[in-house]
């Protein structure tokens, strides 16, 4: 599973700089309340780490599982988080940077159902700082997820080259949006719907069933996942992930695409609504930059000054992120580079008082 992060030095720095006292660097004692949570729910968390520093949070629970991201306010880059929940409600949850390394961890409860705190941990400097979210519910969508899947098992066969065949599969992860004006979430949940079956199929169920289309002689294997990217200022961005494994392939092919939609309306947002027309070459040139920083020069299929982005791309609270698939710019094992570009190097092509608005007025 692809995961977007991105931990700078300039968040360590802004941590450091804000230091500690004898109050913060000791857990925070929290007062014990019985609170009900839901086994599975999503909380969008907007508060401080130390009183000072602001930062949003996306919370997803099932069973005993919490996932997510959270960004510093002043930077927003998503850095992902994940952990769990213990049956007395405790929370460990540790962030993890781009080569899935653990930088931090934020240890606590929910003293009440609205209200998540306790200490956050930098595991670089060993510094404990206390934090307190609250759950908001302004300018976003609430979302669940819905898994669905469906198998083909093939019968036993005597030969020792078949006798270990599993199942075929396909195992579906859906994302499902629910907004007060209800056109609106059946709008978008029917685009998600969509992009998993195309224009073969008529409906998830359909879709579902294909894998007993066919014979049984091959096998092959299946999993779309969608997963949150951001979720305010009425902006929806969802990432969708697709694995399919034929039997007899090298290996597995795999995919990701950014779907950003416009929670007031429902309709898809394309890159030529954010931005002004005739950008792209200053938009390449930038992007450039920043990919041959991240990423150096060498092993890609293009040559200086030529670097082209996609239109694969989410709309983030600090910047856009342009993402390319295995084999578009770079051999299978260089996987799905990203390039995350800030909105403050790209300030003059944005398109004044449009969608960006939202995400970049202060």
């Amino acid at each position: 599973m692809k995961k977007y992060t991105h931990i700078t030095l300039l968040i360590f720095v802004i941590l450091t700089a804000c230091g500690t006292n004898p109050s913060n660097s000791k857990t925070k004692q929290i007062t014990e309340t019985k609170v009900d949570l839901p086994k599975s729910f999503y909380k969008k968390l907007k508060g401080t780490i130390n009183n000072n520093i602001s930062i949003t949070m996306d919370l997803i629970r099932k069973d005993s599982t919490l996932t997510g991201s959270y960004y510093y306010n002043n930077i927003g880059i998503p850095i992902t988080i994940e952990g769990q929940i213990s049956e007395f409600l405790e929370i460990n949850l540790s962030e993890l940077n781009e080569k899935y390394e653990k930088t931090g961890v934020f240890h606590g409860k929910f003293t009440s159902a609205e209200t998540f705190e306790g200490t956050w941990t930098n595991l670089k400097t060993n510094k404990s700082l206390a934090f307190k979210l609250l759950e908001t519910k302004e300018g976003i969508a609430n979302i669940s997820f819905e898994n669905m899947h469906n198998e083909n098992c093939p019968p036993k066969v005597a030969d020792s080259l078949n006798s270990e065949k599993t199942c075929s599969y396909i195992d579906l992860n859906i994302i499902k949006v629910f907004l007060n004006n209800h056109a609106v979430s059946d709008l978008i949940n029917k685009s998600i719907n969509k992009r998993i079956y195309g224009t073969e199929y008529n409906s998830i169920n359909a879709y579902l069933n294909s894998i007993n289309e066919g014979d049984n002689e091959y096998y092959r294997e299946i999993d779309i996942n969608f997963f949150l990217m951001t979720n305010e200022n009425n902006i929806l961005c969802i990432s969708e992930w697709t694995s399919e494994y034929n039997e007899g392939a090298a290996h597995p092919m795999s995919d990701g695409s950014f779907v950003n939609y416009d929670l007031k309306n429902g309709a898809e947002i394309k890159l030529d609504q954010i931005l002004k027309p005739n950008s792209s070459e200053k938009l390449n040139r930038i992007a450039e930059k920043i990919f041959i920083d991240n990423y150096g020069s060498e092993g890609w299929e293009f040559q200086p000054g030529e670097f082209k982005l996609n239109t694969n791309f989410a709309i983030t609270k600090g910047g856009l992120v342009f993402m390319f698939n295995p084999y578009e710019i770079g051999p299978y094992v260089a996987g799905t580079p990203e390039v995350f570009i800030p909105y403050g190097k790209i300030n003059e092509l944005i398109i004044q008082n449009g969608i960006l608005a939202r995400m970049t007025r202060k």
